[in-house]
């Protein structure tokens, strides 16, 4: 048993964040009402890098946070929920990225940290059914977290698109 807790480490490093990135490519593709094959889910490697930093850095600032004083963790946990996901669709570096979901969860942090916690609390129920919850819970919450995450971006762009059809003067 020893063997498999040396690599869940590497697992959770280097491998949870494009698997993630994946389970967002593919409810990107549901919500476009495209069809989805197996191999979508693991299109997120397509991206390693850019995910892979935005993951380490935005763990270890998390990390940090919470060693610190506990509350900037829990805050830094909650403002970096979109940062893969604009990293995926918005092609940003992993610094604009991780700075642009707390700008966005910023404004409306206390909302961004219940939705956290009923998720949470979702999928702690699915573990508790002998973990096989875990196999419905964990995909609600990654299609959750992108329906949240699309209809933000959405609403912005057309805020945007109204601003700049503006006339000077």
């Amino acid at each position: 048993m020893a063997y498999a807790q040396d690599f869940l480490f590497v697992f959770s490093l280097f491998l949870a964040g494009p698997l993630f990135a994946g389970f967002y490519l593919v409810a990107n593709k549901v919500s476009l009402n495209e069809p989805v094959i197996y191999p979508d889910f693991f299109k997120g490697f397509g991206y390693y890098i850019p995910v892979i930093l935005v993951w380490i850095v935005g763990q270890f600032l998390t990390v940090l946070g919470i060693l610190a004083l506990v509350i900037p963790g829990i805050y830094l946990m909650v403002a970096y929920m979109f940062g893969v996901l604009i990293s995926i669709f918005a092609g940003l570096d992993f610094w604009n990225s991780l700075e642009y979901s707390r700008r966005i969860i910023h404004k409306q942090w206390v909302k961004f940290f219940v939705f956290g916690l009923l998720l949470a609390v979702l999928n702690i129920a699915g573990a508790l059914l002998f973990g096989m919850g875990l196999v419905v819970s964990v995909p609600v919450t990654y299609y959750a977290i992108y329906h949240v995450f699309e209809s933000i971006t959405q609403r912005k762009e057309v805020q945007q698109v109204g601003e700049d059809d503006r006339l000077p003067g």
